[in-house]
């Protein structure tokens, strides 16, 4: 098994740094991980590319290889700890950091995939799914196969935080879950 992050262009990893650079330290952001960081410690893992898929897309049954990208990511890492994540948008359009649940959820779900012995080449690629409140690990298949999708903590049901599925099993219940959304508005719970 063979886990593959996509290869970010020095520009983008620059302007992350500097962001990075930015927000590290500031009094109003004391509270965070990442104001606490040491600067010098700071460095980027894991890049990938993050996929939306949109509500009416699901409605229609349209599969999770649909999904196109719309930012590129990367666990922040303070020394081995991971304390944030840091996404750019596309082309360069805005940027974002995030801590808590889902960064943890992401390394737990890259661990879990690396101990998997039925992955083949796999690129890691994060699903984010709005509509629907889902956020997953996407291995994505080299040869376009057989592509391996990991919701994470809290996943919406009948979905299962932490469980790999084909990606072809997504299909119906998250097409179930945004018409259900479509049809009356129904707000999900995981």
């Amino acid at each position: 098994m063979a886990l593959h992050t996509f290869d970010p262009d020095p520009e983008t990893v620059e302007a992350v740094r500097a962001h990075l650079s930015e927000l590290v330290g500031r009094a109003e952001f004391s509270a965070r991980r990442l104001a606490r960081a040491n600067p010098l410690a700071l460095a980027l893992a894991a890049p990938h590319e993050i996929y939306n898929l949109g509500l009416d897309e699901l409605a229609e049954g349209r599969p999770v290889t649909t999904a196109r990208p719309v930012a590129q990511g990367f666990l922040v890492l303070d020394g081995d700890e991971p304390v944030a994540s840091a996404e750019v948008g596309g082309e360069g359009s805005g940027f974002m950091v995030t801590e808590g649940q889902f960064v943890e959820a992401t390394v737990r779900a890259i661990e879990r995939a690396e101990r998997r012995d039925d992955v083949g080449d796999a690129e890691v690629r994060l699903l984010r799914i709005p509509a629907v409140y889902l956020m997953a690990l996407w291995l994505h298949d080299a040869d376009g196969r057989d592509d391996l999708v990991i919701p994470m903590e809290p996943a919406p049901a009948p979905l299962e935080a932490g469980r790999t599925y084909r990606s072809e099993e997504l299909i119906e219940p998250l097409a179930e879950m945004a018409r259900r959304r479509l049809d009356g508005g129904e707000e999900l719970g995981g």
